[in-house]
Parts: C-alpha cells; sequence; structure tokens
C-alpha cells in the first residue's frame, strides 16, 4: 500500500488533455494528476485512444488542446524530462537491421541524451 501524497507535487498533470483526428476519433478532455509512487495502466478496446493517450503522456505527441506537466515543466522537448519518463509498450521497439548497441544510441539520442551521458547510457558492461 502506498503513502499518502496528497501533500506531494504531481509529477505528471494533464489538463484537458485533446488530441483530435479526422472523424472525431482521439482523446478528448483528459485529466491526470500522478504524484510519486503511483502507477497507471491504461485499459479499453481497440481504437479507444490509449496509445495515443500513451503518446500525449510521453512527449511522442503534441496535443490538439490542453495541456501536460511533466517534474514541473510543460516543455514536452526538454531534455530533462524525457530522461524521466518511462514508456512499456506491448510491442517491442527497436529497429531489426541495427545492432542492439545502436538501438540503444538510437533511442537514447532521441531523448535528448548527448555527448558523455550518452555513451556512459548505451556501454555495455
Amino acid at each position: 500500500m502506498r503513502a499518502d501524497t496528497a501533500s506531494e507535487p504531481s509529477l505528471l498533470v494533464a489538463t484537458d488533455l485533446t488530441r483530435a483526428y479526422r472523424g472525431g476519433k482521439g482523446v478528448f478532455d483528459i485529466r491526470l494528476r500522478l504524484a510519486a509512487g503511483e502507477v497507471v495502466g491504461v485499459m479499453g478496446p481497440n481504437g479507444s485512444g490509449k496509445t495515443t493517450l500513451l503518446r500525449l503522456l510521453a512527449t511522442a505527441a503534441t496535443p490538439t488542446s490542453g495541456q501536460v506537466s511533466w517534474f514541473g515543466t510543460t516543455n514536452a522537448r526538454d531534455p530533462s524530462v524525457r530522461r524521466r519518463l518511462g514508456v512499456m509498450l506491448d510491442q517491442a521497439a527497436h529497429f531489426d537491421q541495427m545492432t542492439g548497441y545502436q538501438n540503444a544510441w538510437f533511442f537514447a539520442h532521441q531523448f535528448g541524451t548527448h555527448g558523455t551521458s550518452l555513451w556512459a547510457s548505451t556501454r555495455w558492461g
């Protein structure tokens, strides 16, 4: 059981988050607040917006309207945000034609890790 976190700052806050697609699909007016120690699972039928919501929360998509705050900032391109996020998908996310090292380097680079920290985060051992 998790300790009460009501007095702790929220690490992730989504306010009126919307991502609309043609044909009326997407996610609409999502409100979510997560504090330290909380874990969320997203379940629903195919086409209900689970992947869209996770992409928005993981900085991989831009909302049509609304806002997300990660660790106190609303800047989705802030490398410190992407370094602290973790997302677990139901399918492997790698390129078969690349080595393990190349995949690690590529994804670390995509999430804002550069220079010495990129080398440290992708070396083996």
